[in-house]
């Protein structure tokens, strides 16, 4: 079976609905909701980026549009992980520590790009 001991909480959990069924079948759902789970986190991971980005386009710093980002898109977060088990705080983690980078070299190159934009401008 695929499931590491520390994940059966989490299974038993996720599946208590679907109780009582074979514990194999209750690992092939519980692999397929991990496995979705991941997918959803990535795809918002892209969401979350695009709209900080968004924001910073209209002016804001890397900190204060990636907490708008993530302040605007919280209710879909929220409801997305009812429908398909994964870890919000995960996620937050992931995108405040994993997406900063990025955003911060969007920020710099938007500084970038303003400075040569001023620079034209004044002659």
């Amino acid at each position: 079976m695929g499931v590491h001991h520390s994940e059966f909480e989490k299974m038993f959990e996720v599946l208590k609905g679907d109780i009582p069924i074979p514990l194999k079948v209750a690992v092939k759902r519980w692999e397929h909701i991990k496995d979705t789970g991941e997918e959803v986190i990535q795809n918002w991971l892209e969401v979350l980026k695009e709209k900080a980005t968004s924001y910073m386009d209209e002016g804001y710093s890397v900190g204060t549009a990636m907490m708008e980002a993530w302040g605007s898109s919280y209710e879909g977060i929220s409801d997305d992980s009812e429908k398909c088990y994964f870890n919000i705080s995960e996620l937050r983690k992931s995108f405040f520590e994993g997406a900063l980078d990025g955003l911060e070299s969007y920020e710099k190159y938007l500084i970038a790009k303003a400075g040569r934009y001023l620079c034209k401008e004044c002659g």
